[in-house]
């Protein structure tokens, strides 16, 4: 079972955004995404014809595009920070592989995307005649805990730019305090199971910037009451400790070796 699947309690709340059948290109909106993601921040390109759409196996509103010879799909959802780029990447392949058996080298061809080269996608031409589309693009990113996954069907390769610019521009509202959720659950939990890293995970968990991160604040919401604080933070631990028991033993406790490695990937992206 992968951490990805860990259900964490949501930052709840949404923004201002328009209505289903609005096209809010050249403006920014914010949605709430579950699974302890919080708020994410998008910035629609000018000239993309995209909205958002009801959750689909995600976190929250997806984005889906519908313009001339353009058609794609946007969403969110949890992020397994132990799963590696490399390992992310031979996914990204094997989901190409799967939809276009036969394009060959093609998908050997990653390429990233935006100043810090944070989106990542594979793009592919169809080699089957007759398809409306020419080309598939599937991609991701990281937006705080979440990873934000992509896919792209165009005719013209010009036209997937205006995708990525809507994904690299994407902002997680809430990463600190998310991360910091996250940590001291990871860190709890570890320490009652696998106490032989506590020393360890406590001093780098002391030195990251998670440490000071308030956990009364919940995105886009008036504090809750104190108690209401304690027994969200209480149930989310539980719901994870119960996710992680199920994992395979070696699993587990690879996870509470590297927490050090996590606490400085998710410092990454702040």
């Amino acid at each position: 079972m992968k951490l990805s699947s860990i259900v964490l309690i949501a930052a709840a709340g949404v923004c201002a955004a328009p209505a289903l059948g609005q096209n809010p290109a050249g403006r920014q909106e914010t949605r709430s995404y579950s699974y302890g993601i919080g708020r994410i921040a998008w910035t629609f390109p000018e000239g993309l014809a995209a909205d958002f759409a009801v959750p689909q196996w995600s976190a929250g509103a997806r984005v889906e595009c519908n313009g001339k010879g353009l058609r794609c799909e946007v969403q969110a959802n949890t992020r397994d920070i132990s799963l590696s780029d490399e390992d992310r990447r031979g996914d990204l392949r094997q989901a190409m592989r799967l939809r276009l058996p036969k394009a060959g080298k093609q998908i050997s061809n990653i390429q990233t995307y935006g100043a810090s080269a944070g989106v990542v996608y594979l793009t592919v031409e169809d080699p089957r005649r007759g398809e409306h589309f020419r080309y598939l693009t599937l991609g991701y990113a990281y937006k705080g805990v979440a990873v934000v996954s992509f896919e792209v069907t165009a005719n013209n390769l010009g036209d997937i730019g205006p995708v990525l610019a809507l994904v690299d521009g994407a902002r997680a509202v809430d990463a600190l305090e998310m991360w910091a959720q996250r940590m001291r659950d990871y860190r709890a939990v570890c320490e009652e199971r696998f106490p032989a890293y506590k020393e360890a995970n406590d001093r780098v968990f002391a030195a990251s910037p998670f440490a000071a991160a308030g956990l009364e604040r919940e995105s886009a919401k008036p504090a809750p009451e104190p108690s209401n604080v304690v027994a969200v933070a209480r149930q989310r631990l539980m719901d994870f400790a119960v996710a992680f028991d199920g994992s395979p033993l070696e699993r587990r406790r690879s996870f509470c070796e590297g927490f050090p490695k996590w606490v400085a990937e998710a410092a990454k992206g702040l």
